[in-house]
């Protein structure tokens, strides 16, 4: 291995361990407990493992959430009940479908999640698709990248 590979992965692992110190950060700023936080990568993995191979199990709950597309929701606020109609359960279906994108096979596999190879070729061109775009994201004026009352924060902290 070279010096800058091994330069690579320290870097790349201290990146995870910052990851994980700042979003124990943001978990205690909405006040859950510390009781599972974390020092570092290594131990989150150790956690996550643990939960998928002796915690995690097909619940009613998780098994109505997969099909929550099929389900009558009630309309996000100051959404006009036919624009709801009419895009709730396709955006259901594919915030869905990414939620099973993200979990690794073992834990698809415990939830019963059909995940087919057709599945995993258009996981790869959709995360592809995002790469390349994110490559433009900083190139549009930041009222267009951010939600009006998050671009009139901004405005107002002089950004």
């Amino acid at each position: 291995m070279s010096t800058s590979d091994s330069r690579t992965r320290s870097s790349r692992a201290e990146q995870k361990d910052q990851l994980v110190r700042e979003a124990v950060t943001w978990w205690r700023c909405y006040g859950l407990t510390d009781r599972p936080a974390f020092d570092d990568y290594a131990s989150f993995r150790t956690y996550w493992e643990d939960m998928l191979d002796n915690h995690l199990i097909n619940t009613h709950t998780t098994k109505w959430s997969t099909r929550i597309a099929e389900h009558d929701i009630a309309p996000a606020p100051k959404v006009p009940t036919w624009l709801w109609r009419l895009s709730s359960r396709p955006t259901m279906a594919v915030a869905n479908w990414i939620g099973k994108a993200l979990m690794p096979e073992k834990a698809r596999k415990t939830l019963e999640w059909e995940w087919t190879p057709r599945d995993e070729r258009m996981y790869f061109w959709f995360a592809r698709f995002l790469t390349l775009t994110d490559r433009f994201w900083h190139l549009l004026p930041l009222r267009l990248r951010y939600a009006p009352r998050a671009y009139s924060g901004i405005r107002a902290q002089g950004l």
